[in-house]
C-alpha cells in the first residue's frame, strides 16, 4: 500500500511529507539496531554472546537497567 499511496502523500504534504517519511525510516532503522544489540552481552574478548532471546527479555533488561 506505500506505493500506491506515496504520490497521494507528496501531493498533499509536498516535498515535507517525503522529508518526514525518510527520517522517519531512519529513526526506526536506528532503534531497531538498537534493540538487536541489546540481545547480545560483548564479553571482554570482544565476542559477542546472546543473553536475551525475545524481545520481552529486552524489555525486562530496559527496566532494571540491565542492558
Amino acid at each position: 500500500m506505500f506505493i500506491v499511496s506515496f504520490p497521494y502523500a507528496v501531493l498533499q504534504g509536498g516535498y515535507w511529507a517525503v522529508a518526514a517519511m525518510v527520517i522517519v525510516a531512519y529513526i526506526c532503522c536506528y532503534t531497531g539496531k538498537i534493540l538487536v544489540q541489546c540481545l547480545y552481552h560483548v564479553e571482554p574478548d570482544g565476542t559477542r554472546r546472546r543473553v536475551r532471546h525475545s524481545y520481552v527479555e529486552v524489555g525486562g533488561g530496559v527496566c532494571h537497567y540491565d542492558c
